[in-house]
């Protein structure tokens, strides 16, 4: 098994807890797992969701060949570079694309997240802006909670999700084996 598949079968793990936890059913997702590294339509994706408004089901793909292998380690750091926490390992992928099935099964697809900042550099719109904040909330609520807490208070509150842990922002990033820049620029960011 690759690197990558081991990190879609955690991802998928991930995402069978948050679901039993939060009454969300599953079994209306059909994940498809992709090994193509053709540049051709949504193949140059990552990863996709397709859901469909009438039967309720959903289709998630993932194209693990575009999904980044690991966390990158920089060699290089911006501090003026906000956005670091793009995860496009398949952990970080399945998880997004779980979140768009949240946002359709649970708000038919309505905006219901403020606007005011974003948390990654992939929010171009209200569904990637839902998509990335319930990869957070699953990966590392407590880092959603104190980087926006007013997305995280309209998860917890409004949507009555609950995270799967509470371990600190700071226990998460030390048990993934987050680099050091990245969390002394998240301990000054979340500090101003």
């Amino acid at each position: 098994m690759t690197k990558r598949e081991e990190q879609y079968n955690i991802g998928l793990e991930f995402i069978k807890q948050f679901a039993e936890l939060n009454n969300i059913d599953i079994s209306k997702i059909k994940f498809i797992v992709k090994h193509t590294k053709q540049e051709v339509g949504r193949d140059r994706a990552s990863g996709w969701c397709e859901y469909n408004y009438k039967t309720k089901k959903c289709k998630i793909t993932i194209n693990l060949p575009k999904c980044a292998p690991e966390a990158v380690k920089p060699t290089s750091f911006n501090t003026n570079n906000r956005y670091w926490f793009v995860n496009r390992t398949p952990i970080g992928v399945i998880c997004h694309e779980f979140g768009h099935f949240v946002h359709y099964l649970l708000t038919n697809g309505k905006c219901v997240l403020p606007k005011e900042k974003q948390i990654t550099s992939y929010e171009p719109n209200i569904y990637e802006r839902f998509a990335e904040s319930i990869k957070l909330f699953i990966l590392n609520p407590d880092l959603l909670k104190q980087y926006d807490p007013k997305r995280y208070e309209v998860l917890i509150n409004k949507l009555n999700l609950k995270p799967l842990h509470n371990k600190t922002w700071q226990e998460v990033f030390k048990e993934n084996n987050m680099h050091e820049k990245y969390y002394e620029y998240m301990k000054n960011r979340l500090n101003k």
